[in-house]
């Protein structure tokens, strides 16, 4: 069974040169688990609270493309908390 213990943070690699920042997505989308759909959330007002809902089997990446927000993720016994 799968609980929070299993969520990881994992940093993406930044790449610079003289026109800008990017960041390859590529290479951990590809590498540790298949990536079937993509969700872009915005315009979201800072008091106002996402999900609350359960997935049973799911593998998911997040990715705070502007600004931060805390995560809450509970598998029934264990809670994990954490911001991006």
């Amino acid at each position: 069974m799968t609980t929070v213990r299993d969520c990881v943070l994992i940093t993406l690699p930044e790449r610079q040169w003289a026109g800008g920042s990017w960041i390859d997505t590529h290479s951990v989308l590809h590498s540790d688990f298949m990536c079937r759909r993509i969700y872009y959330l915005y315009g979201i007002p800072p008091q106002l609270m996402r999900g609350s809902h359960a997935h049973k089997e799911l593998e998911g990446l997040m990715i705070a493309v502007s600004g931060e927000f805390e995560c809450v993720l509970k598998d029934g016994e264990n809670e994990l908390r954490f911001v991006l």
